[in-house]
């Protein structure tokens, strides 16, 4: 396996793991009462946008031709470390 493919496949599986805990946050938050559940709400819409955006770094990656996928590696750490931060910091607020 290829450095480059061995990436990719890291990436997806994150993703995947993004979105089944924004999807718990989501669950977790139908439970609260409505003034917070307007703010977890919120949240979680930045959330889906970020996780949104860092699935499109992905494909742009995945479409990136073999002598400039690195470049799109480096804009994808940029997207992937603010759903990581928006992700743990959701879990703390909701918590």
């Amino acid at each position: 396996m290829s450095e480059r493919q061995a990436y990719q496949e890291k990436l997806e599986a994150q993703l995947k793991i993004w979105e089944a805990e924004i999807d718990k946050l989501r669950a977790q938050a139908e439970k609260a009462n409505a003034e917070t559940k307007a703010q977890y709400f919120r949240q979680l819409d930045n959330l889906y946008a970020q996780h949104d955006e860092a699935r499109q770094r992905y494909h742009e990656m995945v479409r990136a031709g073999e002598d400039n996928w690195r470049e799109w590696q480096a804009k994808s750490e940029a997207a992937w470390k603010d759903i990581a931060d928006g992700v743990k910091a959701a879990w703390d607020r909701f918590r």
